[in-house]
């Protein structure tokens, strides 16, 4: 039989589930007097215990003790609905605008994406600050860096996405105070959904990932070319020809954050891009450094997290000798 306390909580956490129109039939319905009565409950010990006033479902979540994994289950929620635009998509190529950049494109998908995106996670978090690829914003403005802020790449794989060679992801990072804190990345080709939580480790369709144990001699090394930068190309294929020659052969996705998701599950043994955008690796690499991945720029330095960046992921089995190159 459950004590007063778990019957409260399970009742409050029920809340969380539900739509605006739901809560309001349970608040007027013959539960109503007792759940106004633990909402009032709550409502006190949320001031009391943090202060001033939320909404519903913040306060909620808080005093319940849910936040990470109430957050979590709904972007990944969003993330799928993002994905399920994507693969809706036709005629694609006449809609599409080139950006800044060589092969930079963006297109309609992307923007509906994005828009999407920023409504539904507006709504879960007021508060929050967002930096998207098709917002343009590509730095961490001081402001930025106090409370949440999303880093959302609606498509990241956009020419995959064009010429339609799969695959193509949606990536959504959370950032609290300035640094990593959530991170998903949703294929929906394939409906493989990757995902972290700071200290909590990386997930693959709900199985824990874990990086390859297996020396880069016996792996796998994907990389990106920097496309967008041209000048980054013959030290790309230096650095490529040298990894070659020190693991089993080279893939290339078109997505860093799907690479990145690869070498957290062991697929890879090492992933490299001499220059990414922040929200190309924003999510990715923080569930990359959840399942063992040791993430950092081309030269062995900790990864900033404030804008665009070069990005090494090597997996536990891969040595800092076998990795870590100089010209």
């Amino acid at each position: 039989m459950k004590t007063m306390k778990e019957e409260r909580a399970a009742i409050l956490e029920s809340f969380l589930s539900m739509d605006d129109r739901e809560l309001f039939l349970v608040l007027t319905g013959e539960r109503g007097i007792v759940a106004q009565m633990y909402l009032k409950e709550a409502a006190e010990e949320y001031k009391r215990t943090v202060g001033g006033d939320a909404d519903l479902r913040t306060m909620v979540r808080v005093i319940c003790g849910k936040e990470p994994a109430l957050l979590l289950e709904l972007i990944k929620s969003a993330a799928k609905e993002a994905g399920k635009i994507m693969l809706s998509a036709s005629e694609i190529s006449p809609e599409t605008d080139e950006k800044q950049g060589h092969a930079n494109f963006v297109t309609s998908y992307d923007r509906r994406i994005q828009e999407y995106l920023f409504k539904a996670l507006h709504e879960l978090l007021p508060e929050a600050h967002f930096v998207g690829e098709e917002e343009g914003k590509d730095q961490f403005l001081e402001a930025d860096r106090k409370g949440y802020a999303f880093v959302i790449d609606p498509i990241d794989g956009t020419s995959n996405f064009i010429a339609r060679y799969r695959p193509s992801v949606v990536s959504i990072g959370l950032f609290k105070d300035g640094a990593p804190y959530l991170g998903v990345v949703y294929n929906p080709y394939d409906d493989v959904l990757c995902y972290a939580v700071k200290g909590e480790g990386a997930f693959w369709n709900g199985e824990p990932m874990h990086s390859s144990k297996l020396p880069l001699s016996r792996s796998l090394v994907g990389f990106g070319t920097s496309p967008y930068y041209e000048e980054l190309s013959k030290k790309t294929f230096d650095y490529a020809s040298r990894y070659l020659a020190k693991s089993i052969d080279l893939r290339r996705s078109g997505t860093a954050a799907w690479d990145l998701s690869l070498a957290a599950k062991g697929v890879t043994g090492l992933f490299f891009e001499l220059k990414l955008s922040l929200w190309d690796f924003a999510a990715g690499a923080l569930i990359a450094q959840e399942a063992g991945c040791t993430v950092t720029d081309i030269e062995g330095n900790p990864l900033r997290w404030d804008g665009p960046s070069s990005v090494l992921c090597a997996s536990e089995g891969a040595a800092k000798d076998d990795y870590i190159l100089t010209f």
